[in-house]
């Protein structure tokens, strides 16, 4: 199980390195474009990016691009890949409970939630607005599972619901199921 995810993640990181174009700096992170990436993500844990897709200047404006980038800076800033890695390996050790798989599915909507939280800190509804057209136009699948998307279709509405609601910070339902499976 992990060496199937690992190998996929290692493929995808292949191919969309190859085939990415720089695009400019973000908060000292190069940001690159990519046909091969659907919504923006952070990407790498060494040589550290964010991932773009190669569209990015067309499908979102100047505000809801800014907010996209900060979104997956802050993925960087708080080291989610790497906890996404070691969460793998987690529910590599329990591929066979679906607990481990609803766990996995709460801790990445946590980190989500977390990120949502940081990036729109004070933000005006205006900025919600503009955050939550930019997680609309990202929803996407087909990612590796440790990779970090800006949002996945699952947790979207989940999401959109609580950046309506001003309710941002993350509900820790992720860490708590997670803790209690370890």
């Amino acid at each position: 199980f992990l060496g199937w995810h690992l190998a996929a993640y290692r493929r995808f990181a292949a191919r969309v390195r190859q085939d990415c174009e720089p695009l400019c700096d973000h908060e000292a992170f190069p940001v690159q474009a990519s046909p091969l990436v659907r919504s923006p993500l952070a990407f790498g844990v060494r040589g550290k990016m964010v991932v773009v897709p190669a569209d990015f200047a067309d499908r979102y404006d100047a505000a809801e691009q800014r907010i996209a980038l900060a979104h997956e800076v802050t993925h960087h800033r708080r080291g989610d890949l790497i906890a996404n890695f070691a969460g793998l390996a987690v529910l590599a050790l329990h591929w066979f409970n679906p607990v481990a798989h609803i766990a996995w599915r709460a801790f990445r909507l946590d980190q989500e939630a977390a990120c949502d939280a940081m990036v729109l800190r004070g933000a005006s509804s205006e900025d919600r607005h503009v955050y939550g057209l930019a997680l609309v136009k990202s929803a996407t699948g087909g990612v590796p599972l440790a990779a970090c998307t800006m949002t996945a279709k699952t947790g979207l509405k989940t999401r959109l619901r609580r950046i309506v609601e001003g309710r941002l910070a993350p509900m820790r339902g992720g860490a708590a199921v997670a803790g209690l499976l370890v």
